[in-house]
């Protein structure tokens, strides 16, 4: 349990993420693109990158290495690359709450859908979820 008045520091990459997009002093490196339907892009990828490596006392921490973290997400339905558009992605239904959480600052943490309990309708009918 966390210190009254202290928050929880995740150790999921979407989490960490989450925390950026909210973060104004982090706009010049990750913004939202469409904010309702959690499509966000890296501006400065390989600054986002770095401080992931710091969160996770990882000073070699490359672009290239949390992108391929990223990549075990899509699978889960926690977030997926946006076709066509470079450095754009998008949280999926499983990364539970997201919504709500990107908003508030004091949000508790995060918690994603338990691994086989994936959302139908990002299974099957992606065109519906998904903004092209």
């Amino acid at each position: 349990m966390c210190p009254a008045g202290r928050r929880r520091r995740t150790n999921q990459l979407w989490h960490f993420l989450l925390d950026q997009l909210r973060n104004p002093e982090h706009y010049d490196s990750i913004r939202w693109v469409n904010r309702t339907a959690g499509v966000f892009r890296f501006l400065k990828s390989q600054e986002v990158a770095q401080r992931w490596g710091q969160r996770k006392q990882k000073k070699a921490m490359t672009y290239e290495y949390m992108s391929r973290a990223m990549r075990h997400y899509y699978a889960q339905g926690i977030m997926r690359r946006i076709d066509g558009k470079r450095l754009t992605y998008q949280f999926g239904p499983n990364a539970e709450n997201w919504k709500n959480l990107a908003d508030d600052k004091n949000a508790p943490k995060m918690q994603a859908n338990a691994p086989g309990k994936r959302n139908k309708q990002w299974q099957g009918g992606e065109e519906s979820f998904y903004l092209r």
